[in-house]
């Protein structure tokens, strides 16, 4: 490489240009030829490069799911690709982790409220709602545990 550099010199070049990698002291020609110089990872650090790619995969899945869900829900339709139209989601999406009970019933009535639709409070912390279609469901939510919702066939 010094060769190369010294020729371009004599030649009065003003800007000399290599292959990429070629300055930095990675010109091996093989994998081979590179693996007994490479540094080790520690275990924990392996682990945590799998668990941030599987997470990148789960990601990458929910992120078209949760669109179709949010345009299901405001009653866009979405295309694929052009070729057809995906069906519209008509069910019950569950909120997790629910803390406090009273507060997500208020946002469930006053989301609802919005819509056209209403709710009665039931026994137990439950809750019977209507929506604008109307379609009924009990809702039932319990401190620290998964919010049910049940609806009628």
């Amino acid at each position: 490489m010094l060769e190369h550099l010294e020729k371009a010199a004599r030649t009065g070049a003003k800007i000399v240009v290599f292959p990429e990698c070629a300055l930095t002291g990675y010109c091996f020609t093989s994998r081979e030829e590179a693996w007994p110089l490479a540094e080790t990872v520690p275990e924990w650090q392996e682990v945590a490069a799998v668990f941030v790619h599987l997470c990148f995969y789960a990601l990458m899945l929910a992120q078209p799911v949760t669109g179709w869900l949010m345009s299901s829900a405001s009653g866009i339709p979405v295309d694929f690709l052009g070729l057809f139209t995906l069906p519209k989601f008509d069910g019950v999406v569950a909120l997790m982790g629910v803390i406090d009970d009273e507060r997500a019933l208020s946002v469930v009535v006053e989301q609802l409220e919005k819509r056209g639709g209403f709710a009665t409070s039931q026994p137990k912390g439950a809750m019977r709602v209507r929506s604008e279609s109307g379609k009924e469901m009990l809702l039932r939510f319990e401190p620290g545990r998964t919010p049910t919702g049940v609806t009628r066939q």
